[in-house]
């Protein structure tokens, strides 16, 4: 018998101990996350914090000097929460199963054009295109 999925009370942010949204949220993006959040959200995605920061655009070299520093910009900070954001849909589309969300992200799509959604994270109009193809998945198109 299935058991029908219940949303855990806190999302990807929130586990890491981020604001999910608002102002906090803000403020947290400009101040630049730690290089632990980095990391803890990169563990969440399935995918090394070195690959998280690549496909983020984030070069080898400044990756390196952020986690030496313990600090990443607020740019790169904005696009790890972006990051972030788009894998907690996916976990939302899985019924709040991550280890399916961390497949999925790191499956080439048909609707990607055969790249992976993980690949697809370094621009705010790539996420909102993750996002949309997530969207259309959830009301049953599959393309």
């Amino acid at each position: 018998m299935l058991r029908p999925a219940t949303k855990p009370s806190n999302g990807v942010l929130a586990s890491i101990g981020l604001p999910s949204r608002g102002l906090a949220l803000i403020d947290a993006v400009k101040a630049g996350l730690a290089s632990a959040q980095f990391k803890q959200i990169a563990v969440l995605m399935g995918v090394s914090p070195l690959r998280l920061g690549q496909c983020l655009g984030i070069s080898n070299s400044t990756f390196y000097r952020r986690f030496k520093h313990g600090r990443f910009s607020s740019e790169e900070s904005d696009k790890v929460v972006r990051a972030a954001l788009v894998f907690e849909k996916a976990v939302e589309l899985f019924e709040y199963d991550q280890s399916l969300a961390r497949c999925w992200v790191q499956t080439p799509q048909k609707g990607l054009n055969g790249q992976t959604p993980v690949q697809c994270l370094r621009t705010g109009v790539e996420c909102q295109t993750v996002g949309d193809l997530i969207g259309r998945l959830e009301m049953g198109v599959f393309s």
